[in-house]
């Protein structure tokens, strides 16, 4: 009984809830470039983290109850019917002191308007603020962070693609990985 109230703690996911992350998954060769990038880094700066989850961009995340997924995705569909395809800029590098380092999504009002149109849809507090990226880096040490930032603002980095979907992923907690759940095409 106490290894089981201690995993929980440990998870900080009540066991009945899932972690749910809604997100835009790039082109292939997007992709492919990012992990590449990812590698380098990993190589130069003694930090694998991020090799191990795919490219992506956040949109959202949230912990619910899996009885209240079929809900959670019919809300998103939704929204999603009423978007279009739409392109995706990458631009550069920056970082979140000091821990992060990520490729920069160039300001992009359709993208904004997607976010806040799925917050409040789900019932989403919107005051948080929404900064697209695509890491290359987490979990750094603060002198990793330091000696690697402005090595990477002074990269160049443009990329672009079109994204048609959002991909819903879930996970059990913390320490599991995220399986894709659905995908949300965008209407035509």
């Amino acid at each position: 009984m106490n290894t089981t109230i201690k995993q929980l703690k440990l998870f900080d996911v009540p066991v009945e809830q899932k972690e749910y992350l809604l997100i835009i998954s790039p082109s292939e060769s997007v992709k492919k470039k990012i992990y590449d990038i990812k590698k380098d880094f990993g190589v130069k700066f003694k930090s694998n983290h991020a090799l191990h989850s795919l490219a992506h961009i956040s949109i959202l995340g949230k912990r619910l109850k899996e009885e209240h997924e079929n809900s959670f995705m019919k809300r998103i569909e939704t929204v999603c019917k009423d978007y279009r395809p739409f392109e995706i800029k990458l631009n550069g590098f920056n970082g979140f002191p000091s821990h992060t380092i990520y490729t920069e999504v160039t300001k992009n009002d359709y993208l904004q308007h997607l976010h806040y149109d799925l917050l409040e849809s789900l019932s989403l507090s919107s005051r948080m603020t929404f900064t697209p990226h695509l890491t290359i880096a987490r979990q750094l040490k603060p002198n990793q962070f330091e000696a690697a930032l402005p090595e990477y603002l002074s990269k160049s980095f443009h990329q672009s693609f079109v994204t048609e979907s959002l991909l819903l992923m879930k996970r059990e907690g913390e320490f599991t990985r995220y399986q894709k759940v659905t995908e949300f095409r965008f209407g035509r």
